[in-house]
Protein backbone atom coordinates (compact mmCIF):
# COMPACT_ATOMS: atom_id res chain seq x y z
CA UNK A 1 0.00 0.00 0.00
CA UNK A 2 2.89 1.82 0.90
CA UNK A 3 4.51 1.56 -2.59
CA UNK A 4 1.08 2.55 -4.46
CA UNK A 5 0.93 5.95 -2.31
CA UNK A 6 4.67 6.69 -3.25
CA UNK A 7 3.96 5.93 -7.22
CA UNK A 8 1.01 8.36 -6.90
CA UNK A 9 3.00 11.14 -4.92
CA UNK A 10 5.57 11.11 -7.19
CA UNK A 11 3.49 10.62 -10.65
CA UNK A 12 1.74 13.92 -8.73
CA UNK A 13 5.28 16.07 -8.41
CA UNK A 14 6.09 15.07 -12.00
CA UNK A 15 2.69 16.10 -13.35
CA UNK A 16 3.06 19.47 -10.93
CA UNK A 17 6.55 19.72 -12.18
CA UNK A 18 5.88 19.97 -15.90
CA UNK A 19 2.99 22.07 -15.50
CA UNK A 20 5.22 24.70 -14.21
CA UNK A 21 7.71 24.07 -16.98
CA UNK A 22 4.71 24.74 -19.60
CA UNK A 23 3.48 27.27 -17.92
CA UNK A 24 6.60 29.13 -18.37
CA UNK A 25 6.91 28.59 -22.27
CA UNK A 26 3.91 29.74 -22.80
CA UNK A 27 4.42 32.82 -20.39
CA UNK A 28 7.66 33.32 -22.37
CA UNK A 29 5.75 33.13 -25.62
CA UNK A 30 2.90 35.59 -24.99
CA UNK A 31 5.52 38.17 -23.76
CA UNK A 32 7.97 37.66 -27.05
CA UNK A 33 4.69 38.28 -28.93
CA UNK A 34 3.65 40.82 -27.13
CA UNK A 35 6.45 43.02 -28.07
CA UNK A 36 6.53 42.03 -30.94
CA UNK A 37 3.33 43.38 -31.48
CA UNK A 38 3.89 46.50 -29.64
CA UNK A 39 7.10 47.09 -31.90
CA UNK A 40 5.46 46.75 -34.95
CA UNK A 41 3.31 49.47 -33.59
CA UNK A 42 5.85 51.55 -33.19
CA UNK A 43 7.17 51.20 -36.58
CA UNK A 44 4.10 51.95 -38.20
CA UNK A 45 3.49 55.28 -35.71
CA UNK A 46 6.82 56.34 -36.50
CA UNK A 47 6.22 55.46 -40.42
CA UNK A 48 2.78 57.58 -39.88
CA UNK A 49 5.02 60.57 -38.29
CA UNK A 50 7.76 60.37 -40.79
CA UNK A 51 5.39 60.89 -43.58
CA UNK A 52 3.11 63.08 -42.06
CA UNK A 53 6.37 65.71 -41.28
CA UNK A 54 7.06 65.18 -45.14
CA UNK A 55 3.78 66.26 -46.00
CA UNK A 56 3.90 69.10 -44.29
CA UNK A 57 7.31 70.06 -45.42
CA UNK A 58 6.94 69.45 -48.95
CA UNK A 59 3.48 70.86 -48.92
CA UNK A 60 4.66 74.30 -47.43
CA UNK A 61 6.67 75.06 -49.67
CA UNK A 62 5.17 73.49 -53.10
CA UNK A 63 1.45 72.82 -52.29
CA UNK A 64 -0.58 70.24 -51.05
CA UNK A 65 -0.54 68.38 -54.52
CA UNK A 66 3.33 68.51 -54.16
CA UNK A 67 3.53 66.74 -50.78
CA UNK A 68 0.37 64.31 -51.16
CA UNK A 69 3.20 62.98 -54.23
CA UNK A 70 6.07 63.44 -52.16
CA UNK A 71 4.78 61.14 -49.00
CA UNK A 72 2.77 58.65 -51.60
CA UNK A 73 6.46 58.03 -52.79
CA UNK A 74 7.83 57.80 -49.53
CA UNK A 75 5.19 55.30 -48.41
CA UNK A 76 5.95 53.30 -51.65
CA UNK A 77 9.25 53.11 -50.90
CA UNK A 78 8.83 51.83 -47.06
CA UNK A 79 6.29 49.19 -48.18
CA UNK A 80 8.64 48.15 -50.88
CA UNK A 81 11.48 47.97 -48.74
CA UNK A 82 9.26 45.89 -46.39
CA UNK A 83 8.49 43.62 -48.72
CA UNK A 84 11.92 42.66 -49.41
CA UNK A 85 12.77 42.42 -45.68
CA UNK A 86 9.70 40.22 -45.98
CA UNK A 87 10.82 38.15 -48.70
CA UNK A 88 14.76 37.80 -47.33
CA UNK A 89 13.17 37.02 -43.67
CA UNK A 90 11.06 33.94 -45.34
CA UNK A 91 13.53 32.46 -47.68
CA UNK A 92 16.23 31.90 -44.56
Amino acid sequence: MEFIQRLVSDIATVVEWEGRVLRGRVMRICWGAALALLSVGLVFVTLLMVLAAVYLQVSASGGAIAGLLAASALALLCSLGAGLAARGVSER
